[in-house]
């Protein structure tokens, strides 16, 4: 249900075009749209501890990224490590 992958499954963006958020870009050597990044909980964000998507950038292989990582943090809680 989708209230389950709310707590799972956070989305983000981020404009690299504007000035604000020129910090945020740099630090994740974010160069090109859309980049994607996988954080997973418990990782360390401030050492840029992420999975970079390398796949197509069509909204079908994205989502099925999306739906994979989905996948495998449900297969790990049901382990108990909790991803």
């Amino acid at each position: 249900s989708q209230g389950r992958w709310q707590r799972d499954l956070a989305l983000a963006t981020v404009d690299c075009t504007l000035d604000v958020n020129s910090d945020l870009c740099s630090d994740q050597h974010i160069q090109a749209f859309p980049t994607i990044r996988v954080f997973r909980r418990g990782s360390d964000r401030s050492k840029g501890l992420h999975e970079s998507y390398r796949g197509d950038r069509t909204a079908e292989k994205i989502s099925e990224f999306a739906l994979a990582v989905l996948a495998e943090v449900e297969t790990s809680k049901g382990r108990g490590e909790g991803t």
